[in-house]
């Protein structure tokens, strides 16, 4: 299996304007979301061989906490994006209605590292093509308080990532091939 970081290669908090990081804050608190997509070209431009495809094995978004009330606490939810948008242009995509994930529960602190994992199936579907890649909104979940959260701009050491593990294996067909050749 082979790991791979992704950089979020665009952003956006709806609400306010920019700066060096995303508040995340619960829909019943002001409905501040914060919009991502991931450049998944490491994955999807790979030179492949007849016969191989990628599997993701797993996924996960890793967030930089950097500042909120103390006792805050850093679990988030994170939706599906279901149009296209752009950082360029404040817009108002559908958003799914499910949370995609799960994170464990945590108290944020200054400088730790949050991380939500993401379905395989659900990244498989962006890196096959079968699902646009719209990327993710993220709110925090119920409760109080709003985690700002490090954004694309604030530098490579403290931006938002994509995790992911795959392995490139036969294509269901080419075993079949292989295991009946192999038997004759």
């Amino acid at each position: 299996a082979t790991t791979v970081t992704i950089w979020s290669n665009q952003n956006i908090r709806q609400g306010n304007g920019w700066s060096g990081y995303l508040i995340m804050q619960g829909m019943e608190y002001g409905a501040m979301r914060s919009f991502f997509k991931w450049d998944l070209s490491p994955i999807t431009d790979l030179e492949l061989q007849p016969g191989e495809e990628v599997q993701i094995n797993s996924a996960a978004m890793r967030f930089l906490f950097y500042y909120g009330a103390p006792g805050v606490v850093c679990d988030f939810d994170a939706r599906e994006i279901l149009d296209d948008w752009s950082e360029a242009v404040a817009s108002n995509p559908g958003i799914g209605t499910v949370d995609i994930g799960t994170t464990a529960t945590q108290m944020c602190a200054d400088g730790q590292w949050i991380e939500k994992d993401l379905p395989s199936a659900f990244v498989q579907a962006w890196v096959d093509g079968t699902k646009p890649m719209y990327g993710v909104m993220v709110s925090k979940s119920d409760g109080p308080g709003a985690p700002y959260l490090r954004n694309r701009f604030a530098g490579p050491g403290t931006a938002p990532r994509m995790i992911v593990e795959y392995s490139v294996i036969p294509e269901p067909m080419t075993l079949g091939l292989l295991s009946l050749s192999s038997a004759g």
